[in-house]
């Protein structure tokens, strides 16, 4: 009506579709897209879509999401201690399950799984080892990553680095979104 979009949004061939990403990144693309695509003018689509971003990034540094709504779901075709050598450091996702498989009694992550990622900034507990166990380059590092199959289970003693959770699920994802109109997050 007078120029103005109206019904429901498809997305077909974008990354709001992808099995790959974290909650959080689908629904604020959709967001984001709508605004776009639906304000009057550019500056208005300009001032929603950042106060979208704003208000996301804010809940999730003042820790009011859940850690499913952050997490990035990650498919792994081989069982975690499959990946890595002692010469290579397996990617975050391979480590952080592997960590999980040793260390939670809950988390049984296999071939064909898709845990889902958290960067960890540190671990507080006494309870659980600050630093990877493995056959492969990770062993004695830092604890950076957990890969899980049940986000909102990971013990308090794990401090979620939101930082890199932001980076990884809001400004790299909408980059290719915001970058043509000559926005950034």
């Amino acid at each position: 009506v007078d120029g103005e979009l109206q019904g429901e949004l498809s997305y077909t061939g974008i990354d709001v579709v992808r099995s790959d990403r974290a909650a959080v990144t689908k629904d604020l693309m959709q967001r984001v897209l709508s605004h776009i695509l639906r304000a009057p003018t550019q500056s208005d689509a300009r001032e929603k879509v950042y106060n979208e971003i704003e208000s996301t990034i804010t809940a999730i540094r003042d820790g009011e999401v859940d850690n499913d709504y952050i997490a990035r779901p990650r498919g792994m075709s081989k069982s975690p201690e499959a990946y890595g050598s002692p010469s290579n450091t397996p990617m975050p996702t391979y480590r952080g399950a592997k960590y999980a498989n040793q260390n939670f009694e809950w988390e049984n992550i296999t071939s064909g799984g898709k845990p889902q990622l958290l960067y960890i900034e540190k671990v507080r507990s006494s309870e659980y080892p600050h630093t990877y166990t493995a056959e492969t380059k990770e062993d004695d590092r830092p604890v950076d990553a957990i890969a899980v199959e049940q986000p909102n289970k990971l013990p308090d003693g794990f401090v979620v680095d939101y930082d890199t959770m932001i980076e990884k699920t809001i400004e790299d994802p909408l980059d290719p979104i915001l970058a043509p109109l000559n926005w950034s997050v």
